[in-house]
């Protein structure tokens, strides 16, 4: 298998996905200061900290239902033949300890986040509007970053499906 971008995205993807949030976070700060980008006023900030906050409360409870499933399916897939032999296909695979691991740690990490965002909304003076912004800007990096990530991780999913569709319509 080649050794792609993407691969390499997925061996430490919380690393990445902070890594360009500071990077991007830092362009912001720079973009800001320097005029090219103005920083919005106190309410719109704090109410968006709130959007970002409850929006990543959602998204790490997504995920943890399908965690859940996955886990759920796991101990007890025991339907139908063709079913069990695709879940039998998932389970054994590389792929499903991947994906769980994935939702996993996206989940600790949009908590995390999350219940950051809250916190400095209630602990920040107004004097840390800056401070707010940036945070904002970085927790709505990582939420598309995670919602991307898991988007992709499911494809891959429905891909291991598909062969195993394909490769059922051979034998037949």
């Amino acid at each position: 298998m080649k050794d792609t971008l993407l691969n390499k995205y997925f061996v430490r993807p919380i690393f990445w996905d902070y890594t360009i949030g500071l990077v991007l976070v830092g362009a912001l700060y720079y973009s800001t200061s320097k005029g090219f980008v103005q920083q919005p006023k106190k309410d719109f900030l704090l109410s968006m900290l709130s959007d970002i906050s409850n929006i990543g409360f959602t998204v790490t409870s997504l995920l943890l239902t399908i965690l859940t499933i996955l886990i759920t399916f796991k101990s007890s897939s025991t339907s139908s033949k063709k079913r069990k032999r695709l879940f039998d296909l998932f389970f054994s695979s590389k792929l499903y300890h991947e994906t769980a691991s994935h939702f996993k740690n996206s989940l600790f990490s949009l908590l995390i986040l999350s219940t950051m965002g809250y916190m400095i909304k209630f602990l920040l003076h107004e004097k840390h509007l800056t401070a707010i912004y940036l945070f904002s800007f970085f927790a709505i990096t990582i939420l598309i970053m995670t919602i991307l990530r898991s988007a992709i991780q499911l494809t891959l999913v429905m891909k291991l499906q598909k062969e195993s569709d394909q490769s059922e319509k051979l034998k037949d």
